[in-house]
């Protein structure tokens, strides 16, 4: 039997420890500024939050006009007076927004004519219950609600005919200026005035 004598194996010798960093040392390179995106693109980005910062002011500070267009007939009277005019709304909340004072453009014969509303009805009447016998576009027929605004002209000078001596009506549609509105509230759906 023959034995074998191994040379002995020594432990690895520990490294030594390392000193630690000094605070204020960086790791080489962590101190250049890293740029993510371009000089161009910084520049579109400014652009693109620019028209959004507009757009928003103007949607809460602009203003829209809010007009309504009224179906209408206008009736020359024979004597000195002014001609009387009478617009026809079916929708309620339409009628809510109508009051004396408000004033409007008509178009007639020879221009545009100012009419300034006189009185609205409280209560509607049925379509079918109007007097007249002209048809009116833009106004329904059989049992459906319609309330009466009535208004005064002002016509400017050539528009009325002088020579006319009949009071046949005539059919018109008229614009009511309801004020203004800011471009949220036509964008929501709201129906008050914005100014």
């Amino acid at each position: 039997m023959t034995t074998t004598v191994e040379p002995e194996r020594t432990a690895a010798p520990t490294p030594a420890p390392t000193p630690a960093a000094a605070p204020g040392a960086v790791e080489p390179g962590l101190d250049r500024p890293v740029r993510l995106i371009g000089a161009r693109l910084w520049l579109g980005s400014i652009a693109l939050l620019l028209a959004v910062a507009a757009g928003t002011a103007w949607g809460v500070l602009g203003a829209l006009p809010h007009t309504l267009t009224l179906p209408g007939v206008v009736a020359m009277d024979q004597g000195a007076g002014p001609a009387t005019l009478r617009l026809f709304v079916t929708s309620p909340t339409q009628a809510a927004q109508l009051t004396p004072g408000q004033l409007g453009l008509v178009p007639v014969r020879g221009g545009m004519a100012q009419l300034r509303i006189t009185s609205v009805d409280a209560y509607p009447t049925r379509a079918d219950a109007l007097d007249g016998t002209q048809t009116v576009p833009g106004l329904p027929t059989g049992d459906t609600p319609v309330w009466t605004v009535h208004a005064v002209l002002d016509l400017p000078p050539g528009a009325a005919d002088p020579d006319r001596t009949d009071a046949t009506p005539v059919l018109v549609s008229a614009s009511i200026d309801l004020g203004t509105r800011h471009p949220y509230q036509v964008l929501f759906g709201s129906t008050g005035a914005g100014r």
